[in-house]
């Protein structure tokens, strides 16, 4: 692996951008985005709860009980690809434009390279956790 920085296009981050944008005005995304990551969140803290208190196989009890919890504590939400069925054809169109001009604008080396890197991981979490505020404040 080489140590060069990710070398992002500059129209990268406006391609992304819209693809946010888009599914931002669509209520069903953000239910579905803002479902996960509560369960998610559930499952992670029941998990880490459980292995602090009992090590490897209080954390396999932790995540068990906090998947059947985030089961029945969170609203009912559809996965993407129901929510993407239900959109109108113009718009599955525009949305698979938006995301190809995103993918398609960095090179799969370049992005290998900038997941892989020891230096990028706070970079990851940081964009991890500024998209968790961003639906936890919804």
């Amino acid at each position: 692996m080489s140590s060069k920085a990710l070398s992002l296009p500059p129209n990268y981050h406006l391609y992304l951008r819209d693809v946010v944008q888009f599914l931002e005005k669509n209520e069903g995304f953000k239910t579905t985005t803002r479902g996960s990551m509560y369960q998610t969140a559930i499952i992670g803290g029941s998990t880490l709860l459980g292995g602090l208190a009992g090590g490897r196989n209080g954390g396999l009890w932790g995540a068990l009980f906090g998947a059947v919890a985030g089961m029945y504590l969170v609203e009912d939400y559809q996965g993407i690809p129901q929510q993407v069925m239900q959109l109108s054809d113009y718009e599955k169109k525009q949305l698979v434009e938006k995301i190809t001009k995103a993918v398609c604008s960095v090179k799969y080396s370049d992005f290998l390279d900038w997941v892989v890197l020891d230096n990028n991981k706070f970079e990851i979490a940081s964009l991890m956790i500024m998209a968790v505020q961003h639906v936890a404040s919804e």
